[in-house]
């Protein structure tokens, strides 16, 4: 029988503590340090830029960039279509002031028969040949056999080929030529019922057939 407080129970004592330290001793355990000294390295802090990947490129590439306020626009056509303008609406062989060709016979003369007449105004290919409408020049007249030439208004002998503003000059106004003017060679100037200046020159007279030829010019007045 041992007493707790004799040399047995102390001598018991110590080889539990010997035999457990032992143990202790033989066991590994590992060592996390959570309260790093002055001479280690802080942790990195987290980085201000994201990493983006731009979709349809070949890798990744880093970026940083913040949201577009404005996104670019493509201006778009323009709401209202242009407009094509239209060719000035003026008929053929208007009037005009520049002294311009407003017909000729060019080098195929027109020829009336005795009694017949023609409008220079017209633009028909017969040149009007005895219509009511417009009547400026004819050759011959009813019950008269004299063969001469005839104007419904001005006409005036000329001695040359002229321009709209030679006839427009003429003074004087012969409305019709003897039979001796009638001829071919004979130049003048006829004015027109809608008021435009013709030059009229006789390119022959054919008795056999009583026709007469002409050359005509008519000019926007």
């Amino acid at each position: 029988m041992w007493s707790p407080g004799g040399a047995a129970w102390a001598a018991a004592l110590a080889a539990l503590v010997v035999g457990f330290l032992g143990g202790a001793a033989a066991a590994s355990y590992e060592v996390v340090n959570i309260f790093p000294g002055p001479g280690d390295a802080p942790p990195a802090a987290p980085s201000d830029s994201a990493s983006s990947t731009v979709p349809g490129a070949t890798g990744s590439s880093s970026a940083t960039a913040g949201p577009t306020d404005n996104p670019a626009v493509t201006p778009g056509p323009a709401d209202t279509p242009a407009v094509t303008p239209r060719p000035t609406d003026t008929a053929p062989n208007a009037d005009s002031a520049d002294g311009s060709v407003y017909r000729e016979t060019g080098n195929t003369p027109v020829t009336i028969k005795c009694q017949s007449k023609i409008d220079l105004d017209s633009t028909a290919p017969d040149w009007g040949t005895d219509t009511a409408r417009g009547t400026d020049i004819g050759f011959c007249q009813p019950l008269d056999s004299t063969r001469f030439l005839w104007s419904r208004d001005k006409l005036s002998i000329i001695t040359s080929e002229p321009t709209v503003a030679t006839c427009a000059a003429t003074t004087i106004n012969d409305r019709r030529l003897t039979a001796e003017q009638t001829r071919k060679g004979t130049q003048m100037c006829v004015l027109t019922s809608e008021g435009r200046w013709a030059y009229v020159s006789i390119a022959g007279v054919d008795q056999e057939r009583d026709t007469i030829s002409m050359n005509i010019t008519v000019w926007n007045t």
